[in-house]
């Protein structure tokens, strides 16, 4: 029985099969080290390979396998076999750890010790082939420039349209330009050892595998900076315009024969009833078990209910309390089976310059609590010319995170000198909101405190201009649903619901 509660047996084969694996590893090391002294003592190695095995050190590669070997071997005993040992089933996971470790090390030393011979191939090819391999990487080199150069466009016009990523956006070409500079010299080196009298076929075939691997790369730098910059070019907000509540209550019901010597319980739960804030909460707040109504159906007696609660809350949730009635029953016990509250945002979605309303979107209890004084702000914000990892998710005050750029407006002077943000014609809707103007004061104060890292509900001495609890708010959303609810005012906390609140269960055994 205490194997059944040891290590899986499919990790203990695996340890089991390492030690053959790493003998098989040295058997084929000590293969591939014989073959090449062996071919060390050819004419082909004196001629060919030798200075270029001078320069490698292709020796260095058998050592590094036979080391790699060592230090499994040393792993799997000081580190597999006492985890073998104890067979504990908490160990899986570090022995799986170090089954994947030794497994790459064996790996690695046979990869190692093929080395010389897939290099003494890869000088052989680039002697017999030098030539029709420059004139591929040639075309390589044709190729990366025109990927090359289209970037290169792209990027200074975004540089021209973008002046504040300037900078950011040289840096990022920077690892592009490299791979084509690179690539350039490559070929100059491929072509220079082709022609040479005495051609080194390591720079040869080097230099033209990396003209391959960089035009593989620069198509990957173009796919990547390229999806960057198009992310510049897109602008959105999400502006929390509305708020809701909906609170259920579901009801649930245990039925059962009075009469029987033994009754079996029946229990049904009915659909959700919505209901407003004051009845969920007296609801709600009743103890757990609580019995709302009692039930009774007989035959003599005729139907009777007796209400626990308050009768207009329960007059509220329209329970028919003969509703899927089992055949045979009498009386029913009514209780509250759960309680929950589901959450709703309206926004008004600017993007791209095109504006629209959303209808009711559900949200969580954690994201509507984060939000509750919001209401007319911008939760969600990303300029033209910022990008994707730099949208500004703390609330501001809307539109707010887009003054100051040149494609939302400008900067002006009112008649006492004082700079204000004049709106483009397609942003004049941000004007509309405050019925006033972003100064530059209260711009910069935001800009510099604020952005990005917390929400802003106005200046120091009227925090309270921004955000639900404001004046603008106050006027502007008086018809919404929040403000139908109470949501308007600090005071109506209970507006704000208590997170999800499940009941589940409820009285066991029908009152018998």
């Amino acid at each position: 029985m205490g194997g059944c509660a040891g290590l899986p047996q499919e990790l203990r084969d695996q340890a089991d099969a390492i030690p053959e694996q790493i003998t098989q590893a040295e058997q084929r090391v000590g293969e591939l080290s014989d073959s090449f002294q062996s071919v060390k003592q050819s004419s082909e190695y004196a001629d060919f390979f030798k200075r270029y095995d001078e320069r490698e050190k292709w020796d260095s590669y058998f050592q590094g396998a036979r080391s790699r070997l060592a230090d499994a071997g040393a792993v799997h005993e000081q580190a597999v076999k006492p985890l073998l040992d104890r067979n504990s089933p908490e160990d899986a996971e570090a022995l799986r750890v170090q089954l994947e470790r030794l497994g790459l090390a064996v790996r690695d030393a046979r990869e190692e010790a093929g080395k010389p011979g897939n290099r003494m191939q890869f000088l052989r090819d680039a002697k017999a082939q030098g030539p029709e391999w420059v004139v591929e990487a040639e075309k390589d080199l044709g190729l990366t420039k025109v990927v090359f150069d289209d970037l290169v466009t792209v990027a200074n016009q975004a540089k021209s349209d973008y002046p504040d990523k300037e900078a950011d956006l040289t840096t990022r070409f920077v690892a592009v330009r490299d791979l084509y500079d690179a690539s350039q010299k490559a070929v100059d080196v491929a072509q220079n050892q082709v022609n040479a009298a005495d051609p080194d076929y390591a720079a040869l075939g080097d230099s033209v595998q990396l003209v391959a691997e960089n035009f593989d790369r620069i198509q990957e730098q173009d796919k990547e900076l390229r999806a960057r910059l198009a992310e510049l070019g897109r602008s959105y907000s999400k502006m929390l315009v509305d708020m809701d509540v909906r609170n259920s209550i579901i009801v649930g019901r245990t039925s059962w024969n009075e009469g029987a010597d033994f009754p079996a319980e029946h229990n049904y739960a009915y659909g959700p009833r919505q209901v407003d804030q004051a009845t969920f909460d007296s609801i709600a707040g009743l103890p757990d078990n609580h019995v709302l109504a009692i039930f009774t159906s007989g035959f003599f007696s005729g139907r009777s209910l007796r209400v626990g609660m308050d009768q207009a809350g329960w007059n509220a949730l329209g329970i028919d309390p003969a509703e899927s009635w089992p055949s045979g029953d009498d009386t029913a016990e009514f209780w509250l089976q759960d309680a929950p509250a589901d959450y709703y945002h309206k926004y008004i979605i600017t993007e791209n310059d095109q504006r629209r309303e959303t209808g009711w979107e559900p949200v969580t209890w954690e994201y509507f609590e984060a939000n509750l004084e919001n209401l007319g702000m911008d939760i969600v914000t990303k300029p033209y010319g910022a990008y994707e990892d730099e949208v500004v998710n703390v609330a501001s005050p809307p539109g707010m995170a887009y003054v100051g750029n040149s494609r939302y407006g400008q900067w002006r002077e009112d008649n006492q000198g004082n700079r204000f943000w004049d709106w483009f014609g397609p942003y004049l809707f941000f004007s509309t909101l405050l019925h006033r103007p972003y100064y530059y004061n209260d711009w910069n104060g935001w800009r510099g405190g604020y952005y990005g890292q917390r929400a802003y509900y106005g200046p120091a001495g009227d925090s309270n201009r921004y955000g639900t609890y404001s004046q603008n708010s106050g006027t502007r959303y008086s018809g919404s649903t929040w403000a139908r609810k109470g949501g308007l005012q600090r005071q109506s906390a209970s507006v704000r619901g208590a997170g999800p609140a499940g009941r589940g269960g409820g009285p066991s055994g029908g009152g018998k």
